[in-house]
Order: C-alpha cells, then sequence, then structure tokens
C-alpha cells in the first residue's frame, strides 16, 4: 500500500512539472509568470472574471512583462 501511496505522489509531481513547463513555454524571454490556482471560466464565473481583469491591469502597469 506503502508503494502506492508513493507512486501516486511521484506522479503527481511530475505531473505539475510538466504543466509548470508548459505555462512557461508560452512566455518570452524576461517575463514573470503568475498563475492562478482553480480558474477554469474566465467570462462567466466571478472568480474568473476577477483573473481576467487582474490580469489586464497587471499587463497594463508592468507594460506586458506579466505572463
Amino acid at each position: 500500500m506503502r508503494k502506492h501511496v508513493i507512486a501516486a505522489a511521484a506522479a503527481l509531481v511530475l505531473a505539475g512539472q510538466v504543466g509548470i513547463a508548459q505555462a512557461e513555454g508560452a512566455c518570452d524571454e524576461g517575463e514573470i509568470v503568475i498563475k492562478f490556482s482553480h480558474v477554469t471560466n474566465t467570462d462567466k464565473h466571478p472568480k474568473g472574471i476577477a483573473a481576467a481583469l487582474l490580469e489586464k491591469r497587471v499587463n497594463e502597469e508592468m507594460n506586458g512583462k506579466a505572463c
């Protein structure tokens, strides 16, 4: 049982690393990566709308240095 738990934890860590690499791959050199957890709908859910508005404001104030 313990081996299964360790294997599952290792799989989650590897999956997280792949997600990080994909997110950073979309950014240009010198940009800062900003990540939000659990934001799935950016046009109808209040948290998604707030995240989209924050993204717009940060990009305006940082001259596009945030990714």
